[in-house]
């Protein structure tokens, strides 16, 4: 295959001329079929020099090959990582848009001189020569929102301080500290001795790699304070209207007790309180200031206060990063929000959003407990190795990490995607997803809902999502054993087994049919309405879980808590006569999470959602 010809010679420009005659008349017996060539003369002037440049545009003759790229700006730099398929090894040019080039590297980085919209072309040449050329637009902006943020401990005149700013190009920041006394420093963690007792204002100040500049203040007291002095301050909790307020307020730097100091507290609604750890419950949604004083006999007295919000306010903002297996910022990807229900633990689709550039960000977030999920558009060359991934890097909702909002952000909540071990071969996995409201109503579709491919060491393979008449399929697998789950948040869905053989190759009924009501599937639980009827409180549970049990007749039966894979963690087994009984259970132990409540009696059982604070 011809690439390149070229050709010159300052001594000789006709026999030049004539060369360049002579390419031109047998360029498709050079070129073969194989490409173009395109011959220009440049710089030709009589009797002087002549420069002749012959280049092949290489074409693909029946090889199959395919790319695409990513990108990720930080600061003035944009970092690309390519991806191809095709025959190994892989030769990668770059054009950045600019009129800048590169060559040679998949993970290339490209630092742009202006601000704008840049049309990036990367062209990939595999083994056997097969090329494509990938183009996108790069919106080269940057953005930023930082802020500055410090706590500190304090040790007689010397001071540990610790930096907590955030900004969503990375803790990368120039720091600039100004305690109060004279002194600076451009430490992210300094420590620092002041000279004499007093109160100083200190400044942190913080610009990030996107020259976002932000400041923090705030007083910092040097010297033991007097017996008697006296701080207040307090933390809440607010579900809906109804607030729980933690006093945190301290005498003689320890915590303060009821009986040390006098309580006053102003709810900012007109009512207020003198007690030690009041609850208040608000009228009307919105925004309240909230001040608590405290006071002692001696004279001491000091006041904090707080804003609120309760009800349907605006919200706050929940933000994180979404990173490739390989550890890279994604791009053409969708991150959801799952609302866990207070009252009965239920977990619904709340949001999506784009992610746009690695990054994500819910707005709105009113304060409650959620999940995390994210993946990859089914458009993406690389979307069937990168499996849909919750908050805490786990595949299913029930390991997923939930996270707490009340009135502050929630930042850098980071989700790397689980990566897909395919291997090749004759074997085909299809099904139907369905649903049922109740027994009485004929199935329908589930559509466009996550359908998960493990091997039988719950190693991760591939997923898709079902289609409008809720079919799904995987294609050329290895022969051996899967798992197929269906992944549906707040549903407890068993994973079909199945093993792919010589005898056995093709399956085409791997079918799953999900209760609503429930969220059980493939399994053949009955409700035990023909021998009780169970009530459980609270949910979401602190501490005790009761149980309400009305038994149509004497029985055994056994009360249990389990993970999701059937773990047993709290157990005990009840003889009930007929009648309305109940019992509890001491879950003080577990730690936050969901979990499953199971009423067994002897081959009937049911199974609960409960949610652990």
């Amino acid at each position: 295959m011809l690439k390149y010809i070229s050709y010159k010679d300052v001594r000789k420009p006709l026999i030049n001329i004539w060369l360049c005659i002579i390419i031109l008349m047998f360029q498709p017996l050079l070129v073969q079929a194989e490409g173009v060539v395109n011959c220009a003369a440049n710089d030709v002037e009589p009797l002087s020099c002549v420069d002749i440049y012959c280049e092949s545009v290489v074409t693909s003759e029946g090889e199959n090959c395919d790319a695409q790229f990513d990108f990720h700006v930080t600061g003035d730099t944009v970092s690309f990582t390519g991806f191809a398929t095709g025959a190994a090894p892989y030769f990668f040019d770059w054009d950045y848009g600019d009129g800048t080039l590169g060559t040679g590297e998949s993970t290339p980085a490209h630092r742009y001189a202006a601000e704008g919209t840049y049309d990036v072309c990367m062209t990939v040449t595999d083994a056997n020569g097969c090329v494509v050329t990938i183009c996108q637009e790069v919106n080269f902006a940057v953005h930023s929102n930082c802020n500055a943020n410090f706590e500190y401990t304090v040790n007689e005149y010397t001071v540990d301080f610790v930096d907590h700013s955030t900004s969503p190009l990375g803790p990368f920041f120039v720091y600039n500290w100004d305690f109060g006394d004279g002194i600076s420093s451009t430490l992210q963690y300094p420590i620092h001795t002041y000279g004499d007792p007093g109160t100083y204002a200190v400044c942190l100040s913080v610009t990030d790699a996107g020259g976002c500049t932000s400041q923090y203040c705030e007083d910092v007291i040097i010297g033991e304070p007097p017996a008697e002095h006296c701080v207040a301050s307090f933390n809440y909790t607010a579900n809906s209207h109804t607030v729980l307020f933690d006093n945190t307020s301290s005498v003689g730097g320890e915590q303060a007790t009821h009986d040390d100091l006098m309580y006053f507290w102003d709810f900012g609604d007109g009512e207020t309180a003198v007690d030690f750890e009041p609850g208040h419950y608000y009228e009307n949604a919105g925004t309240y200031t909230v001040c608590l004083t405290v006071a002692d006999t001696a004279g001491c007295s000091n006041d904090f206060c707080s804003t609120i919000s309760v009800g349907n306010t605006v919200g706050t903002t929940v933000s994180g990063v979404v990173n490739s297996y390989m550890g890279m910022p994604i791009s053409e990807g969708t991150a959801f929000l799952y609302e866990i229900d207070p009252v009965i633990g239920l977990v619904r689709l709340k949001d999506s959003v784009t992610v746009y550039q690695g990054a994500y960000v819910f707005h709105g977030v009113m304060p409650g407990s959620y999940l995390v999920k994210a993946s990859l558009n089914p458009s993406h060359l690389m979307y069937e190795d990168h499996l849909p991934t919750y908050l805490g890097n786990e595949l299913f909702w029930y390991n997923a990490t939930m996270i707490v909002v009340n009135s502050s952000p929630v930042l850098n909540t980071s989700i790397e995607l689980t990566e897909g071990f395919s291997a090749l071969g004759s074997g085909f996995i299809g099904g139907y997803a369905q649903s049922v409201a109740h027994s009485l109503t004929s199935p329908v579709p589930l559509n466009d809902v996550s359908i998960l491919l493990l091997n039988q060491n719950d190693t991760a393979i591939t997923h898709i999502v079902t289609n409008d008449e809720g079919w799904y399929e995987f294609r050329n697998l290895a022969f051996g054993t899967y798992k197929v789950y269906i992944e549906i948040a707040g549903f407890y869905i068993p994973p079909m087994i199945v093993t792919l053989d010589g005898e056995y190759s093709t399956l085409i009924d791997v079918d799953f049919l999900v209760n609503l009501q429930n969220g059980i599937t493939n399994t053949n639980i009955e409700e035990l309405s023909d021998a009780v009827n169970v009530i459980q409180y609270p949910n979401p549970v602190e501490d005790i879980l009761y149980l309400e049990m009305d038994v149509v007749q004497r029985a055994t039966f056994k009360v249990s808590v389990n993970t999701f894979l059937g773990e047993e963690l709290v157990a005990k087994e009840l003889r009930l006569g007929a009648g309305n009984q109940r019992t509890e259970l001491d879950l003080a132990d577990l730690q936050s999470g969901i979990y499953f409540l199971r009423v067994e009696s002897e081959d009937e059982f049911i199974i609960r959602k409960i949610v652990k604070l």
